[in-house]
Formats: C-alpha cells, sequence, structure tokens
C-alpha cells in the first residue's frame, strides 16, 4: 500500500518487491536481462485497475508518458491471472511485482525493471486501534523483519513475500472470522 494515502495512519513498513515486466513468450524484449521504463514507451501497456492500486497507476503514468509520448495505457478490471492470460496472447504488456513471477504462466515471459525500481508494502492502521490482534500482528511482522534482515543481509524494508504474504493471508482471515463471530470492534 501506498502510506501517501493513509494520512492519520500509523504504519509499519514490511518488505519491498521489485517490479518486473510480463511479456508475451516471443517478443522483442524477452531477449534482455531487464527492462528500462523508456523501452516501455512504445509498448502496449495493460495493468490491472483496482482502488488499491491508485498510487501505483500514477507513478506508472508519469514514468511512461512526457511530453513527445503519450503512452498507450490500459487500465481493466480483471484479476492476476486473467490480465497474465491476456499477455499471453499478445494483446499487450504488463507489469507485475517480484511475487507473481513464482507463479508459472503459459507463454508469458517476465523480465526485471532495471535499476532499483522498487515498491514498497506497508501495514497501515488508526492510532487509536488498541486490538490485541493487531498488536500481535505488528510484533510478528516486526520480529520477521529483522530476522529476515540478520539472516539475508537485506535493507530494513526488505522482507521474503512469501513469509509475509502467508502472514497476512492469516491476519486476513483471522479478522474476516472475528467479524463474523461479532469479535471485532
Amino acid at each position: 500500500m501506498d502510506t501517501t494515502d493513509a494520512s492519520g495512519c500509523e504504519t509499519l513498513p514490511l518488505w519491498t518487491e521489485r517490479i518486473f515486466v510480463v511479456l508475451p513468450e516471443h517478443h522483442a524484449l524477452c531477449e534482455r536481462k531487464e527492462i528500462e521504463w523508456i523501452d516501455l514507451r512504445n509498448e502496449r501497456l495493460i495493468i490491472r485497475q483496482s482502488e488499491r492500486d491508485r498510487a501505483l497507476c500514477d507513478r506508472l503514468t508519469r514514468r511512461l508518458t512526457d511530453r513527445n509520448h503519450g503512452g498507450s495505457m490500459q487500465k481493466l478490471n480483471v484479476g492476476r491471472d486473467t490480465l497474465m492470460h491476456l499477455v499471453a496472447m499478445g494483446l499487450g504488456v504488463s507489469l507485475t511485482t517480484e511475487a507473481t513471477i513464482a507463479t508459472p504462466f503459459p507463454k508469458v515471459v517476465f523480465r526485471p525493471m532495471a535499476g532499483d525500481e522498487l515498491l514498497q508494502f506497508s501495514a497501515a492502521w488508526l492510532p487509536h486501534n488498541d486490538n490485541p490482534a493487531l498488536r500481535r500482528f505488528l510484533s510478528l511482522a516486526r520480529t520477521l523483519a529483522k530476522e529476515w534482515r540478520r539472516h539475508h543481509g537485506a535493507g530494513p524494508t526488505s522482507l521474503g513475500s512469501a513469509v509475509i504474504g502467508g502472514l497476512l493471508l492469516s491476519f486476513a482471515c483471522a479478522g474476516a472470522l472475528a467479524r463474523r463471530l461479532g469479535l471485532s470492534t
């Protein structure tokens, strides 16, 4: 989540992920090890449209357009799997995060963006939220971050998205169950 949209909230950076370009398997850019932003200016870019990703969409638009290039970007209300199939069909190229490349998609190739272009994932909560489950979750997230840095020597916000992703999923399920049982505040 982009914490610029979390004014009035406390935030905790959880992890960062590299941005990857999603290409159809026979695309000319597949020959490159990394892709530059300028390489995408003449491509038809298709991305997922989401209320959560508004800041990401704005960031991409700024990166891919300038006075001389209007950029061709289509925002679609589709899931990740559908987007990957659209790329495989040759309807455009897309962008995704590092966590996605662990899932094999037929007829799709992933290439990292050149440089150190990272997306920050953070937790955000209201300062007056004193939910015990939230406190335990944040404590666990901080502990995992310290453990990851100690073993992998990564920067202060670099975490394995698989570990934290599982943690977030568990926390989301616990929150949904608590709401269902009327236990949430």
